[in-house]
């Protein structure tokens, strides 16, 4: 029986294609001193203003620690700030600067120029296929992880 290589494992080739699709945006944002997981989570944050911490780990797949890093980074560059939730002292919501709120069109049309560049390598028919068949290796990761 011949033993899988890197290339046969559904994890390293979506792992690589999705690392270098997100080198893609690194010379977009360099110019505004953000890593892609920085622009993710202000995008995330344009989305839904006022997201907890929680709520911003589930979006965005990020753990706990990886998220207060990233916090962290964009509160030192003055482009969010913590603030207690009012209806739940106990939590924090994120919120927009002024100064991230001047970005927004900037950076979402760099995110829509980026996107738009890589998906015009697919039809319609396979977006539509490759989300179908993202979402159900999603659900069974989470299954899987369920398990455990």
């Amino acid at each position: 029986m011949k033993r899988m290589t890197l290339s046969d494992c559904l994890c390293y080739v979506t792992g690589k294609t999705f690392r270098n699709m997100l080198s893609c945006y690194g010379p977009f944002i360099k110019g505004y001193n953000l890593t892609v997981s920085q622009l993710f989570l202000l995008l995330a944050l344009y989305e839904k203003d006022g997201s907890t911490p929680q709520e911003l780990s589930s979006k965005l797949a990020l753990n706990s620690s990886t998220l207060t890093g990233i916090l962290d980074r964009l509160e030192n560059k003055g482009l969010i700030i913590r603030q207690t939730n009012a209806s739940d002292r106990r939590s924090t919501i994120i919120r927009l600067t002024q100064r991230a709120k001047g970005l927004k069109e900037k950076l979402w049309a760099i995110y829509e120029e980026v996107n738009g560049n890589l998906c015009s390598a697919l039809s319609q028919e396979e977006m539509e296929a490759l989300f179908s068949i993202m979402g159900k290796l999603e659900a069974r990761a989470n299954e899987m992880q369920n398990q455990t």
